[in-house]
C-alpha cells in the first residue's frame, strides 16, 4: 500500500524530511506515521533514506495527522534543528543534523525534562494540539542590535499562543 505525505520541510537542496502515513488512513489520529530523511548526492548520483522515530509520541490523538516544523540552522554544534509538532499529540521533539566523530549524523534530540515544550491543557483541563509552529528569530538583544535567542511560537486548538525562548548552552 502506497504512502501518503502529511509534511514536508525543505532542509537544503540535497535534503528533504518527510512524514508519511498509509494512504487510506490519513484521517486517524492513531495511524502509524514514518518520518524519513532523504538526502541526495549529487556527485554519486545517489540518493539515500533514513527512519527515524516520530520525535512525538501521538496522543492525545484527537485530530488527524498534520505536522508543522520550525527549522533553525546552524546552531554549533547542530546543523540542522527541526523542532516538529503534528496534531495527534501534545508534544513537540527535536530532529537534528549533528556531526560526531567526523560524520554528520541525523537523530532525535532528547531534550531535558524540564525544557521540552509541549502544548498545555486548556482552562478545562482538556487536551489540546497543535494547528501552526514557527519560529520567530528577530527579537533583538538587550541592548544590541544583534539578534537575541529565537522564540518558538505554536498556536494551539483551544485558540490560544504559546512561545517558547530557545537557548543553547552547548554552543562553541
Amino acid at each position: 500500500e502506497g504512502c501518503a505525505v502529511i509534511h514536508l520541510l525543505w532542509l537544503s537542496n540535497q535534503a528533504l524530511y518527510g512524514i508519511y502515513a498509509p494512504q487510506n488512513s490519513t484521517r486517524d489520529p492513531e495511524c502509524e506515521q514514518k518520518h524519513i530523511l532523504t538526502t541526495f548526492d549529487p556527485k554519486a548520483g545517489i540518493a539515500a533514506q533514513t527512519e527515524l522515530d516520530p520525535p512525538y509520541y501521538p496522543a492525545p490523538a484527537i485530530r488527524p495527522p498534520g505536522a508543522f516544523a520550525a527549522l533553525v540552522r546552524n546552531w554549533e554544534p547542530a546543523r540542522l534543528l527541526a523542532f516538529v509538532a503534528d496534531s495527534t499529540s501534545s508534544d513537540i521533539g527535536v530532529v537534528g543534523s549533528i556531526f560526531k566523530d567526523g560524520a554528520e549524523t541525523w537523530c532525535n534530540l532528547s531534550l531535558e525534562e524540564t525544557s521540552t515544550p509541549s502544548v498545555p491543557l486548556d482552562k478545562d483541563a482538556e487536551d489540546t494540539v497543535p494547528l501552526a509552529l514557527e519560529m520567530d528569530f528577530s527579537l533583538p538583544r538587550d541592548g544590541s542590535s544583534e539578534a537575541g535567542s529565537p522564540i518558538l511560537y505554536l498556536y494551539a486548538s483551544d485558540g490560544t499562543l504559546q512561545a517558547w525562548s530557545v537557548s543553547n548552552s552547548k554552543a562553541g
